[in-house]
């Protein structure tokens, strides 16, 4: 030891050297370049006032063994290492730990070798590291660091944690141990492979799949994956990885562009195309669609250019329009359809609807669709061709329809004055073959034979046929012909006359008769007495022999065809007919029975129907032998 109280083995730096480093301001020490002890050769006073320590008790030992107590357990073997990686490039190195800056230099001998190593210490405040770890743990981005082959999380944000659905002890564990799903994916592939290269990789949009929670999530983001270095080094250490996560804009982005592949189908499909017009510039830009119905090279083009393809019938109509539109005439809106000559001379008829934006009161631009209707237009004119064409055959059918009218008028007319005369004509015939046949009978009264009398009775019973017939077809054709008025009629007084009339045929026939409560309806008086007297007299006619008749008349609402009806049944329990009558019966002279067993003209049912026509009405009948008929009667519940 010298005068200095330096200890200076024959190798190390000259006494004067050594006073001019340790002259040098801030905190520095010199280390011999002898690893892996690196011995303590000098020392700032700086040095010795920051460790509190002495030269003494520094110079000659290792480093690491006359490292003050502030510095103990801080990052020695990231100090090591950074040492060594000095002395393996010979280029500064540089080291951060939570408290301090350590900046490593080489100095080299005449050879070019290292032989020592300066080293200096800039101390971090606490105050100052703890506000930047506090704004990396809030910031809302993932940050994390990962270590070593095994990718150990060396350090990760709460946004990291809060999006990995982790807690903060994911700290020290190897990433594939907290996320193994990420190995599946190939991340951490991805990241060895950025720590072999060295070089930065950026993901944009990236999905990825996270067992959050108990269920797996897949979600996207944008990533830096950064190589990350301890202070000095050459080579990467981990992983330095930065990510935000877009999953709600990705998913809005696929949202729109699935939404836009619709629009653009929907456009497609519906002979659409859109159009921009730059009110300031006099031009517009229009999809692909519109330069065929225009006839036009690009898809843009000036508004003369395009004015120039509309119909000249329709040029000045459109140019107003355009004009209106651009001035604010209907809040800017405008709908008009109009024709252009598009490729090789065809005609288009379109439709465009649009709105003009404004601003500070001047319109700026005009966007709207347009789409192609010619085959709408066409077809409207062909069915407007095909209405006329059919009403002026319809005006055709109706005249001659008018003229059939009027000769059925008229020849219903003759038909009805036929009818008159005819009747009045063969009920006086009939009337006096009645008169001499029962003159005659009287005459020769005591003449006559037994064969003779029969001939005679024969006679009156065939004239007294003959003249009801002549009175049913007579009645026939009245019903045949509607009332011009209809009106209001109470059933049950309307049966009440009926029973009147028919009472002296129901007594003979100890009838009896129930009648339930009927509706009020608006029909034709003198046509209802006829066919309520038909029904019941025919109930009574075909009663069964020793059989007193049983006569029931109901009501009660229906519908049919939607529409509310009135349906009155009229039943018996007489001697019925087969199932296969039942439209029959219905028909003029349709007898079921011989003239023998039951009397009539076979006209009664006939009027019954066509009177329930007349009231927009029908009829039905169910019958069995043996057991009876129920006769229904349809009739309007409203007018």
């Amino acid at each position: 030891m010298n005068d200095a109280g330096y200890r200076t083995p024959a190798d190390d730096m000259p006494v004067s050297a050594l006073r001019l480093f340790e002259a040098t301001p801030g905190s520095h020490v010199l280390l011999r370049a002898d690893a892996p002890r690196f011995t303590v050769v000098a020392a700032t006073p700086d040095y010795l006032k920051t460790s509190g320590s002495t030269r003494e008790a520094l110079i000659g030992k290792s480093l690491f063994d006359s490292r003050p107590s502030y510095l103990h357990h801080e990052a020695d073997t990231d100090l090591l290492i950074s040492l060594n990686e000095l002395l393996a490039t010979g280029t500064e190195q540089r080291l951060t730990t939570r408290h301090h800056r350590h900046t490593s230099k080489p100095v080299t001998g005449t050879d070019g070798g290292i032989t020592h190593i300066i080293q200096t210490i800039e101390t971090v405040t606490q105050e100052a590291t703890d506000q930047a770890h506090s704004l990396f743990m809030q910031v809302p981005l993932s940050v994390y660091i990962l270590r070593g082959d095994e990718l150990v999380i060396e350090m990760a944000n709460a946004y990291t944690c809060s999006q990995w659905g982790r807690g903060e002890d994911i700290i020290g564990k190897p990433l594939l141990d907290v996320l193994p799903e990420l190995g599946r994916q190939g991340y951490a592939a991805l990241f060895r492979e950025v720590m072999a290269s060295g070089e930065i990789r950026q993901l944009y949009n990236e999905p990825i799949t996270l067992n959050r929670n108990g269920h797996e999530e897949t979600c996207y983001y944008n990533f830096i994956y950064k190589p990350y270095y301890i202070d000095g080094g050459t080579a990467p250490a981990g992983v330095l990885a930065v990510g935000n996560e877009v999953t709600d804009e990705v998913l809005t982005k696929n949202t729109l562009a699935e939404n836009t592949q619709r629009l653009d189908m929907a456009v497609e499909i519906g002979g659409l195309g859109d159009f921009s017009v730059n009110v300031a510039a006099d031009s517009a830009t229009y999809s692909r669609q519109l330069m065929d119905w225009f006839g036009l090279d690009g898809q843009q083009s000036s508004l003369r250019t395009i004015l120039d393809s509309i119909h000249p019938e329709d040029k000045a109509r459109v140019s107003a329009t355009y004009g209106g539109a651009i001035a604010g005439t209907n809040e800017g809106k405008h709908d008009i359809t109009y024709r252009t000559i598009g490729s090789g001379g065809q005609v288009h008829h379109l439709r465009s609807m649009g709105t003009t934006r404004f601003e500070k009161g001047a319109a700026v631009s005009v966007t709207g669709i347009i789409q192609d209707v010619t085959e709408q237009v066409l077809a409207r004119r062909r069915i407007e061709d095909t209405v006329t064409e059919r009403t002026h055959q319809l005006a055709e059918a109706n005249e001659a329809l008018q003229v059939m009218n009027r000769e059925l008028q008229r020849s219903n007319q003759h038909l009805e004055e036929f009818a008159h005369a005819a009747s009045h004509d063969l009920k006086e015939p009939i009337r006096k073959i009645q008169v001499f046949t029962g003159r005659l009978k009287a005459q020769l009264d005591g003449q006559l034979s037994e064969t003779d009398k029969g001939l005679l009775e024969r006679i009156e019973s065939a004239s007294t046929r003959m003249g009801l017939l002549v009175d049913d077809l007579l009645l026939y054709s009245h019903v045949s012909q509607r009332p011009h008025r209809k009106e209001e009629i109470n059933l049950n007084e309307k049966i009440r006359r009926v029973l009147e009339d028919l009472e002296l045929h129901v007594q003979e026939k100890s009838a009896v008769i129930k009648t339930a409560q009927l509706p009020t309806i608006q029909g034709y008086r003198r046509q209802l007495q006829q066919l309520f007297q038909n029904l019941i007299s025919n109930a009574l006619k075909y009663n069964r022999p020793g059989v007193a008749p049983e006569i029931s008349i109901t009501s009660e609402l229906a519908e049919a065809g939607g529409r509310p009806y009135y349906c009155i049944s009229v039943s018996d329990k007489g001697i019925g007919f087969e199932e296969q009558y039942a439209s029959k019966i219905f028909q003029m002279f349709t007898r079921l029975h011989g003239k023998h067993e039951y009397a009539g003209t076979g006209v009664g049912l006939s009027i019954v129907k066509k009177v329930v026509e007349n009231h927009d009405g029908f009829i039905k009948v169910d019958s069995k032998v043996g057991t009876g008929s129920n006769f229904k009667i349809y009739l309007p519940a409203e007018e």
